[in-house]
């Protein structure tokens, strides 16, 4: 009965101690939110302190290698994310299949893409 009683209170011990450790250093934690719907969203609604990192879902240039978004929207759902330490990144292509991937890649126009980039 003694050595019973001792194997749950280890079993106890062990969970609580496992339940509570620390996150190991440099674990990441990343979600990805709809790029449209974070220009919207109730950013109390966005579960940021389950995340380290968040992907803004998908961000993808027009025909010309632009990108006509209007990133000032965005504003809020980008403050209130740094506000809880978790760090924000543009998705850049997926999403679907975008046609003007195939010409902008080409090597006369490839620069300008990644001058659009930054």
């Amino acid at each position: 009965m003694r050595v019973k009683f001792l194997t749950i209170i280890a079993i106890i011990c062990t969970l609580s101690i496992t339940a509570t450790a620390q996150k190991p250093p440099g674990f990441k934690i990343v979600g990805y939110y709809p790029f449209d719907g974070a220009m919207k969203v109730d950013t109390n609604q966005v579960p940021f302190n389950r995340l380290t990192h968040i992907m803004l879902a998908f961000v993808n240039p027009d025909s010309l290698g632009m990108f006509n978004d209007d990133f000032n929207a965005l504003a809020p759902f980008i403050k209130a994310a740094h506000n809880r330490n978790v760090k924000v990144l543009y998705s850049i292509g997926g999403g679907s299949y975008v046609a003007q991937y195939h010409n902008l890649l080409k090597q006369g126009k490839r620069q300008e893409l990644i001058k659009s980039f930054v």
